[in-house]
């Protein structure tokens, strides 16, 4: 039988760690799709920033998945440092325009 947790601090950092896991996996797939890359490049990628802006990745992946969730917030978070809000822009912007749907989709709006 695996070892519980036996402190309290150690409960809390899984707690965090549970509540943090679906932004930071929103935020990789974004990743993903902007770079073209795998899903440990898409970390890196994150960790590298969190790293370079003193933010944690859980709070750098948090502000890249609601800037890229629409309505976007009208001015970035006041705890947040320029660096990360600069790849947070950066990465937002690399994101492909929905296109039209082509003449004869399989798929159309309509149904």
């Amino acid at each position: 039988m695996p070892d519980l947790p036996q402190d309290d601090d150690e409960l809390q950092q899984l707690r965090a760690a549970l509540e943090s896991r679906p932004a930071i996996d929103l935020a990789k797939g974004v990743l993903m799709a902007v770079q073209r890359c795998d899903e440990q490049a898409a970390f890196a990628e994150l960790a590298r920033v969190s790293m370079e802006s003193n933010i944690k990745v859980a709070r750098l992946a948090r502000l890249l998945v609601d800037h890229v969730r629409l309505p976007r917030p009208s001015t970035p978070p006041d705890d947040v440092p320029l660096r990360a809000c600069a790849a947070v822009e950066r990465w937002v912007r690399a994101l492909p325009v929905p296109a039209e749907p082509a003449p004869g989709a399989l798929l159309s709006e309509s149904g």
